[in-house]
């Protein structure tokens, strides 16, 4: 019993200090090479300096998941150090917490702003110091923007916290920034641990910004979401936007083929489908539809019951901020949610209609101004027009039947009056 109690006592101790869990649990990681996509022109850098603000406050000790949240926070940004290619950056490090002779509460510069290397970034992790004091997140932000005063171009913060023991300083402390800087700065947040009123906060912090977003270093463990993390914070698409345009210009491949096929018969054009653009808007990260846009939707309803024989695939789009695969299920759940709202409130067969979430793939603006995020963010339904009944067909009998009742009723009216003779 002597020997059991003390094998308990040791593990008990273990748990209560932090010498114990100095290590993360071993993982795998092999960080995802981008270098390839940027010299083939897929990728190109969109920021030009960076800041990392970390968290060395008290509440990081605590243990989470086998370890210390400040431990798991240095081991997140090792990987991300890993993972940046080959950038001309500026960078820094900025500590919040504890700071070796001074307050309880204080925030600290201790690298940079210093041309980017490697090296440099994973040695400032050795400056930190110790894990105690409050969290002055606030502060840290205040500090950053005075960092931030000299640089030149796009600037990325990205805040690596627990998020506690917070109230709506930090916030204001980010719109403060973002009224500074504007659109050349994002604010990105990573979340140590699980703590519902620290996701809470930090998620406030990066919607502050208006251009970055919130995750959690559990979501970016794995080499493969590291790669996406350091692709969406640092990269971006350089070619997506002539793709974009080319497409809006030139009808679909699709429709081209229908014209080809019609042309032989030399009969009405088949015209490029209709799109019709829905004014609806969703709440951040939701899906379900208001009321108030009952109108703006019944135009697809009206539009598919006076041609029966179209059919409409509903588009989800989003703007580039998030992780991808999130934006993927919003999408969908968004194109879902306009789909069945056809279907219960207009009565649309549902076969006529399909929902396809495309996510941020197919921008028609760009996504560094808020403007062309807006844009980005909607739902469009595109109308099949094959067949006898497509839309050019369809108004063209509209036109022939209007001729015809016309010519009839006057052949009514003048019978009328031959009568009456």
């Amino acid at each position: 019993m002597k020997k059991r109690s003390f094998t308990f006592l040791v593990v008990f101790m273990c748990a209560v200090f932090t010498g114990c869990a100095a290590q993360m649990p071993q993982t795998v990681f092999k960080p995802v090479d981008l270098n390839p996509k940027l010299q083939s022109g897929q990728l190109a850098q969109k920021v030009d300096t960076f800041l990392i603000l970390d968290d060395v406050s008290l509440s990081m000790s605590e243990i989470y998941s086998g370890a210390t949240k400040l431990v798991q926070a240095n081991e997140t940004i090792k990987r991300m150090n890993q993972t940046i290619p080959d950038l001309k950056l500026e960078a820094g490090m900025r500590s919040f917490g504890y700071v070796e002779g001074m307050s309880l509460e204080n925030s600290k510069l201790v690298w940079g702003l210093t041309p980017y290397t490697k090296s440099g970034l994973e040695a400032s992790l050795g400056n930190l110091g110790r894990d105690g004091g409050q969290t002055p997140l606030a502060m840290a932000i205040d500090g950053a923007t005075g960092d931030l005063k000299t640089a030149k171009g796009q600037m990325a913060v990205i805040i690596v916290s627990d998020g506690q023991d917070q109230d709506d300083a930090p916030v204001q402390a980010a719109e403060r920034m973002k009224g500074q800087f504007g659109s050349r700065v994002c604010i990105y947040t990573i979340q140590m641990g699980d703590h519902p009123s620290g996701k809470k906060i930090l998620q406030r912090i990066a919607e502050a910004s208006r251009c970055g977003f919130y995750t959690s270093g559990d979501d970016i463990a794995a080499s493969a979401a590291m790669g996406d993390y350091v692709e969406r914070v640092f990269l971006g698409r350089a070619a997506a936007k002539p793709e974009t345009k080319a497409k809006q210009e030139a009808p679909p491949p699709v429709v081209e083929e229908r014209k080809q096929a019609a042309a032989a018969p030399a009969e009405t054009e088949v015209k490029p489908a209709p799109t019709i653009r829905l004014e609806v808007e969703f709440d951040t990260g939701k899906s379900n539809v208001k009321a108030k846009y009952h109108n703006e939707i019944k135009k697809v309803a009206d539009y598919m019951n006076q041609y029966p024989e179209t059919t409409a695939v509903i588009e989800g789009h989003t703007d580039n901020v998030g992780m991808r695969a999130k934006n993927m299920r919003l999408s969908q759940d968004r194109a879902n949610s306009i789909k069945n709202y056809l279907v219960t409130k207009f009565k649309i067969n549902s076969a006529r209609l399909k929902a396809v979430g495309f996510g941020p793939d197919k921008p028609i603006a760009g996504n560094d101004t808020a403007e062309g995020r807006q844009k980005n963010r909607r739902v469009q339904a595109v109308f099949d027009s094959s067949g006898k009944d497509n839309a050019g067909a369809m108004e063209a009998k509209a036109e022939k039947k209007a001729v015809k009742k016309a010519v009839k009723k006057k052949v009514k009216k003048a019978k009328k009056v031959q009568k009456v003779q």
